[in-house]
């Protein structure tokens, strides 16, 4: 190769690094001028559902109106995790392109959308000893192809410099989908559905618990509490968002106040 091709490769290739092209916003397909850790447009950034300026329950993160420090359903009974958050609230662009991620086989959203649930971990002080996913069961993860939420953990260990522990939690029961559950509903779905494989590995450690959605904490609640009961620590729970409970289902939560605390 000559001197001159050679040159105007290598200066090609500065150029790339320095303006690369075809790097789009993950939420509107603009062209980024730059390479960033989010993937997203100034535009669409500003414009996300984040929930660092509402008012949430101290525990498991849902919006609450009162001045308390913490929902009635934690005041009533409290979660076997600590603490539970996400940087975004389940609507608008988060719940559509969490859509695409699961639904639509587009695994690479997990290393952009990863960065803000890191930025929520290091603001919050989790200082967690490793990571534990939710699984999915055979016949989901086979249908699929892919756990989202493993995919999040392993972006996770990447930026946080943690461990991901896999096959710790098995589902071993193909229960339904939970979207039109009610919380009693869901509790009885999901009874016998995980077990603990390797209590060893999660004796006395701080457990990061990852999933993509918090929606009304039933899943979560149920493997926190397996894990605490097989000796973990302590259960922190990092979601990718969180649904508005107390808006949302606002019904679906007083039947569940009266069904479990009257």
């Amino acid at each position: 190769m000559k001197l001159n091709e050679t040159l105007v490769r290598l200066s090609q290739t500065t150029l790339n690094t320095m303006y690369p092209t075809g790097i789009k916003c993950i939420f509107c397909g603009y062209e980024l001028s730059s390479k960033t850790d989010t993937c997203t447009c100034e535009k669409c950034q500003k414009n996300l559902p984040f929930i660092d300026d509402k008012k949430i329950c101290e525990i498991c993160g849902n919006q609450i109106k009162s001045l308390a420090p913490i929902c009635e359903t934690c005041h009533g009974k409290k979660p076997a995790y600590i603490i539970a958050r996400a940087p975004f609230e389940y609507t608008g662009k988060i719940r559509f392109i969490i859509s695409r991620f699961k639904y639509n086989n587009e695994k690479y959203l997990a290393k952009p959308l990863s960065y803000f649930m890191a930025q929520v971990y290091l603001r919050n002080n989790y200082n967690c000893d490793l990571i534990i996913f939710s699984p999915l069961s055979n016949e989901k993860l086979k249908k699929r192809g892919f756990n989202q939420a493993e995919l999040l953990a392993n972006e996770l260990s990447e930026r946080l410099n943690l461990e991901v522990k896999k096959d710790i939690i098995i589902k071993v029961k193909n229960t339904i989908t939970q979207t039109k559950l009610t919380q009693f509903e869901r509790k009885i779905n999901l009874k016998n559905a995980f077990i603990i494989s390797n209590k060893k590995q999660i004796k006395n450690k701080s457990v990061l618990l990852v999933d993509d959605v918090f929606t009304t904490g039933t899943t979560v609640e149920h493997i926190s509490t397996l894990l605490i009961n097989s000796g973990a620590k302590e259960v922190k729970v990092l979601t990718l968002a969180h649904t508005n409970f107390y808006n949302k289902h606002n019904h679906e939560a007083k039947k569940y106040l009266i069904t479990n605390f009257d």
